[in-house]
């Protein structure tokens, strides 16, 4: 069974012969879930699980796995939805996009000296 660690500072440590309570200690998996009910029904004969398509747990995965918000959430499927958007011109490329950002032209800023007296 895996071992974790118990404390905040988890990642790899250096051992050393000294021990405090500030160094990490490692904890048994089957006593963290020990007595505990995971009630959790799996039909292993379908392949999506839970989800009744790929798609939903494709989105499921990604909205858990990066954090998204509730709102980064509704605005992605309003542009997924909206009727021209077409999935053949989506841009794989990260970079490829922030160059667009780069080519947005900038506000310029117009800035005054003020004098102040003491």
């Amino acid at each position: 069974m895996r071992k974790y660690f118990n404390n905040e500072n988890d990642g790899p440590q250096q051992e050393s012969n000294n021990t405090s309570e500030d160094e990490p200690t490692f904890v048994d998996t089957l006593e963290i879930f020990d007595e505990t009910n995971f009630d959790i029904t799996w039909n292993l004969e379908d392949q999506f699980g839970i989800f009744e398509n790929f798609t939903m747990m494709a989105m499921f995965i990604w909205a858990v796995k990066y954090i998204i918000s509730k709102t980064a959430y509704h605005d992605l499927i309003q542009i997924l939805l909206h009727p021209q958007f077409n999935k053949n011109y989506l841009i794989t490329n990260l970079q490829t996009l922030k160059k667009y950002q780069e080519k947005l032209p900038l506000i310029q800023i117009q800035s005054y000296k003020v004098p102040i007296n003491p």
